[in-house]
């Protein structure tokens, strides 16, 4: 470090990588993520597949893609690196989701939910994550039974 009038400042170069460091941490992802423009339907005890999209058209497979309800964790569905996570995962949907994987390479985080329940009604997050940033997309599914459909 140099010293002027008996203070150590930072050389011009330090001072400069130290403020590109700062900036990195607060950056935001270069992507954005989306999903259908309207509530996906199921009716109770069928499959559901949920989709997003990232808007670049970018491989997904070494980001970590989360699933989840109202809070991040424990999740509806975990991939990361490379893997299902499933001890991190709520325990209304164990052996109850699959990720399909192939789509990560295209740009898409495809979720099945398997025999769909009236607790599985409501908002679903879709989040993308990477080393510098993150995005997400919210989903709305709505769950019929049978009977409702019917007026019985």
């Amino acid at each position: 470090m140099a010293n002027t009038q008996g203070r150590d400042i930072f050389p011009p170069s330090c001072s400069i990588i130290f403020l590109l460091l700062q900036l990195l941490s607060y950056r935001k992802a270069d992507f954005s993520v989306s999903g259908p423009g309207q509530p996906v339907l199921a009716m109770v005890g069928e499959s559901v597949q949920l989709q997003c999209h990232l808007s670049l058209n970018i491989s997904a497979e070494d980001m970590e893609v989360r699933w989840y309800r109202k809070e991040p964790s424990p999740a509806v569905h975990l991939r990361k690196k490379g893997r299902d996570m499933p001890e991190e995962q709520m325990w209304q949907y164990k052996g109850r989701t699959t990720f399909w994987t192939a789509g990560l390479a295209h740009d898409q985080a495809v979720l099945t939910i398997h025999n769909v329940t009236v607790f599985d009604n409501g908002t679903f997050h879709c989040k993308f994550k990477e080393s510098i940033g993150s995005a997400e997309a919210t989903l709305w599914l709505r769950v019929a039974e049978e009977s409702s459909i019917y007026g019985m």
